[in-house]
Formats: C-alpha cells, structure tokens, sequence
C-alpha cells in the first residue's frame, strides 16, 4: 500500500478566489475528502482582496499557501498560483466547483500513465437536482456558453445532443477515460477550465505571465507538437450562477476579456469552433425561436428538467451580450487589463 501511494504524484491545486464564502466551504472539503494522501496534496489559494470569510474559510481547512493576488481575477489568480506551485501535476479547480467522489483525483491523475497525455478534465459538469435552475441548465447542456452548443465548441457532456463536443476528433476509449492527440492544426473545443489537472513541466514557459487564460493554453501547447488531452468519465459540480442578471454579469466579463485578449496576442485557436455557419445558426435560432424551442423539448424529453426553458431566455442575454461587446470592441478596442477591476 505503501508503495502505491509513493507512486502517485504530487498535486498542486490552484484556487482563486474573491469573495467566495458561499461555495469555498464545499470546494475546500471536497478536496479534502479525496482518497489521496493529503501530503501528496499542496493547496494555493489566491485571494484578491476578499472581505467577505474567504480568507477565514481558507484558513480554518489549513490550506498550503494564501497568497495576495493583487491582480484580483481569476486568470491572474491562476498565473499566480502556477508560478508558486511545486507539484508534479497543477490542478486548476475554481472556488465554485465541488469534486464528485472521493476518488475523483485518483481517477483524473490515472491517464497521465500515458506519457503523451499532459491534461486531464472531467466528461460531465455534475447535475444536482437541489441547484439552482441555471447551474442545472448548464450542467444538462455541458457548457455555461449558449453560443458553443451551435458551433459545437463545447467539452462537457451534452445531454440535448449526446455528445460531449461537436467538433470531430479521433478520440479513443481506454475505458475510465477519453483521450485524443492534437497539433498546431487541430482546432480544440474550450477545454481547460473548472478541475482541468495538468502536467506542470508542460507548463514550463507560460509560468513567468500576469494572465491564465484557459481557452489559451491547450491550443498554445500544441503549437509546440503534438500531445494528448484525456476527459475522464466522471464529474464535477460548477456552481455557476443562480439569477439571470448574474449569468449576465459573468458573460458579458467573459466576452470583454476574450476580446481584449483577442487584441493583445490573436484569437486564441480554440475559438476555431466558433464559425461562421455555428454563429450563423445561433442568430437564426435566436431570431426565429423556434429552433431554441426545439432543443429545449428535445434535452426534457431526454432528461425531463424545467431548468431546460432557461435555455431560450440564456441564448437571447448572450446574442445580445455578443453583439454589444463586438461593437464596443470595434469602436473603441480595449487590451485586457483589469488591475482596476472590482467584483460586484
């Protein structure tokens, strides 16, 4: 026994958080809980100024490391916490996701027996009947972005389709886990995000930056050659958002800091999902109402949820959202730097 646990590698688990005293709790225990020894475990929390029992929180669960992210946001929060990581293996888990079963970072860590594979993720965001009907929305549909269900740039399972992207890739079975190989050519869904564990020697080269930006990092290691991504057949829980105003908040900073970023290096490749006819198709369903209908009967014929009809008000916040931000962006271009930014 001793000697299986010797084997298993040490894990970094980077956490930003902000005023997160509503979910750490439940993110911090799940971690704590795993079947792992806990000295194979460092826990980073990167804090950016929370006033709210985060830090108290943090403190009480003896996390490893409570660092100032003076940055404040979650990407740089991340930067931070890869740069003072020490682990063989660098696990990103947001403060509002919960890992599902004790045995979750044993089973996420088992691909990395195969030495092309340098990330692992979880197959399905986890559906729990007692959250709210956005989380359950977002769970159902394996994205929290309406738009990437029509250019099937998603990497969760989807229940309304039965796939857990839209993109073609040569994927392979292993059993526990889905593994596929990608290069500079292969356009990526968006994985990388929410309890995405990564070999930290990959990330050699990115560790010295400000920002962390998920969606970036895969399709800029494969510029370096070709490598392996695995989706292990387990969960986590996101707990995204319950109110429509906060799943607008939280799209419109995503798509202001996609586009600020988008001027300051390129759009980044994963975002090749997003074409012209997947945009297209989303404008047409949103316009003509129909179409959103008709996923929404076809996920509740599959899964019977009424967190199904969030999708339509959900796709309409986010084409608005879009458009906006894009025309804003195109008046007057904005670089993504958000020392400034506040939570609200």
């Amino acid at each position: 026994m001793k000697d299986d646990l010797a084997e298993l590698p040490r894990v970094s688990v980077v956490i930003p958080t902000l005023n997160s005293s509503a979910t750490l709790g439940r993110c911090l225990d799940s971690i704590l809980t795993q079947d792992y020894p806990r000295e194979r475990i460092e826990i980073l929390i990167c804090d950016g100024g929370s006033v709210d029992g985060t830090r108290e929180i943090a403190e009480k669960r003896g996390v490893d490391l409570l660092l100032e992210n003076f940055l404040k946001t979650g990407e740089s929060g991340k930067a931070l916490g890869l740069r003072r990581s020490t682990g063989e293996m660098v696990a990103f888990v947001d403060s509002d996701n919960v890992l599902v079963g004790t045995d979750w970072l044993r089973r996420m860590v088992a691909p990395f027996c195969v030495p092309e594979i340098i990330l692992t993720e979880p197959l399905y965001f986890q559906w729990n009947s007692e959250d709210p009907g956005i989380t359950r929305y977002c769970a159902l549909m394996g994205l929290n972005d309406p738009l990437c269900h029509y250019t099937g740039n998603y990497d969760r399972w989807n229940t309304a389709t039965g796939r857990w992207t839209g993109l073609s890739l040569a994927v392979q079975d292993e059993g526990d886990w889905l593994w596929f190989e990608g290069d500079e050519k292969t356009v990526l869904p968006t994985i990388g995000a929410n309890g995405t564990i990564y070999r930290r020697e990959a990330l050699i080269g990115i560790m010295d930056q400000d920002y962390f930006f998920d969606v970036d990092i895969p399709p800029r290691l494969c510029q370096k050659g070709k490598v392996g991504f695995a989706k292990v057949k387990l969960g986590i829980t996101h707990l995204y958002c319950r109110h429509l105003r906060d799943f607008c908040r939280k799209q419109r900073r995503r798509v202001r800091d996609y586009l600020g970023f988008k001027l300051q290096r390129g759009s980044p490749k994963s975002k090749g999902g997003y074409s012209l006819g997947g945009i297209s198709l989303f404008v047409l369903s949103c316009l003509t109402v129909i179409p959103l209908l008709a996923t929404v009967l076809k996920g509740y014929k599959r899964k019977p949820d009424w967190a199904w009809f969030w999708h339509i008000p959900l796709s309409w916040a986010t084409l608005v959202i879009y458009g906006s931000e894009t025309l804003l962006a195109l008046i007057s271009p904005r670089k993504c730097d958000r020392r400034n930014w506040q939570a609200r």
